[in-house]
């Protein structure tokens, strides 16, 4: 296999290969590389390779008002130099790389490897410390994509018609380019904050013996915020709850893009 050979893309101020800089250049009007995070869902963990499979992005209306049909996601040049970046940081290191990526209903599943060290090496390895916030603790509970708008338009009648919630929406993106996609701690999609913390909410309220709660709320068929301000309300009673529920009021309370 030929070696890759990596340059600098001034334009939008990224490393890339030369055969996606040349791609890149076809385009004559301004570039701007966007980066939008949702909700993670692990949906497999394989230890001993140390790879995760989880849904990387989803269609849904973000905090921006933005809405990414996923079936439009071209993953051409990306399978060409698959690497998954923290927090969109192009200056360091690739920790790790995605094994395989692709498109499912409503979304964009991936499978992301975190490489152990050689024997021979010594010191810390990043790695290490990724893979036990991610796919063992489980508080680093973002993926974020990094993309070029190819094709964009305002949601007409039509589409509001077929989908309703798009009534909300400032822009759908019908094609886009990703370039890559970071693991991140703070999702853009308040969404994905809400699933971790309501289910984790939840679980902590059959723990801790409120199953009569527990089980009025999943019938209610409520968000995933209602969920979670409940739970907080029945576990504030205890004097001592969850760990996880000071977390959901830090995490609610939180409205900053960390990146």
């Amino acid at each position: 296999m030929a070696k890759k050979s990596f340059v600098n893309y001034e334009r939008l101020g990224i490393k890339c290969i030369e055969e996606t800089a040349r791609y890149l250049d076809t385009f004559k009007n301004d570039l701007s590389l966007i980066r939008k995070a949702q909700k993670t869902v692990i949906e497999e963990v394989r230890a001993e390779e140390r790879i995760e499979v989880s849904t990387i992005t989803q269609e849904v209306i973000d905090r921006d008002g933005e809405f990414i049909v996923s079936s439009g996601i071209v993953l051409d040049h990306y399978k060409l130099n698959p690497v998954v970046l923290v927090n969109h940081k192009y200056e360091d290191l690739s920790w790790m790389n995605c094994v395989w990526i692709k498109d499912i209903p409503n979304g964009l599943k991936a499978a992301t490897r975190y490489p152990s060290a050689s024997k021979d090496y010594t010191g810390p390895w990043m790695t290490d410390t990724l893979w036990e916030l991610v796919a063992v603790a489980k508080v680093m509970v973002g993926k974020s994509i990094g993309y070029l708008e190819l094709e964009t338009h305002r949601p007409t009648q039509a589409d509001v018609d077929a989908n309703p919630a798009l009534e909300f929406c400032s822009k759908i993106v019908d094609k886009c380019l990703l370039l890559e996609y970071s693991v991140c701690p703070c999702p853009i999609n308040q969404e994905a904050v809400h699933q971790y913390i309501g289910n984790k909410a939840m679980t902590d309220l059959e723990r801790y013996g409120f199953t009569k709660e527990a089980k009025k709320l999943k019938k209610a068929k409520v968000s995933r915020e209602e969920i979670v301000n409940e739970a907080l309300k029945v576990l504030k009673c205890k004097t001592k709850y969850s760990d996880i529920a000071k977390k959901a009021i830090e995490m609610l309370n939180t409205q900053e893009n960390d990146y």
